[in-house]
């Protein structure tokens, strides 16, 4: 008979690397008024370092109940020694709420993060970085965990 072709198909196929997160940060609003947030990132890399995503976070904990946050983001991440590894990134967006002083609401953050994978899929970070909003008052440093499950999908 005729060799079956269907099969052919999967090799054309290719995944696309991609992790997805789970956070909790802590900055401040006020000199005198800190906020915690839960959110997530999710990032497709268009190589093998550098990715690019959305990431959307709000409020878990102090008096600004409606915050909300969302955006985009470009970063680079990559092995050190070991199991360790590293991440750098830079975020554009939008949000606030809760009465919060955030002016308009567009805002930019940076980040650098230490991590440590238990297996080559999951890593558990560590995070530094800083908030500022364009033309508001809140411009602040942060602190904060990620929980990053690194898969591969389908574009």
């Amino acid at each position: 008979g005729t060799p079956c072709h269907s099969l052919d198909i999967w090799e054309s196929i290719v995944s696309q690397k991609t992790f997805e997160t789970l956070r909790l940060e802590q900055f401040q609003v006020s000199a005198t008024e800190p906020i915690s947030t839960y959110g997530f990132r999710l990032g497709h890399f268009f190589n093998e370092h550098w990715y690019w995503g959305g990431a959307a976070s709000g409020a878990l904990l102090g008096i600004r109940g409606g915050w909300f946050v969302g955006g985009f983001q470009l970063g680079a991440t990559g092995p050190l020694a070991g199991s360790w590894m590293y991440d750098v990134w830079i975020f554009y967006g939008g949000g606030g709420g809760g009465a919060a002083p955030q002016g308009g609401g567009m805002f930019g953050k940076a980040g650098l993060a230490l991590g440590y994978h238990w297996i080559p899929t999951l890593a558990l970070s560590a995070e530094y970085g800083y908030n500022h909003y364009f033309n508001g008052t809140i411009s602040s440093p942060y602190v904060g965990v990620e929980l990053r499950n690194i898969f591969y999908d389908l574009p």
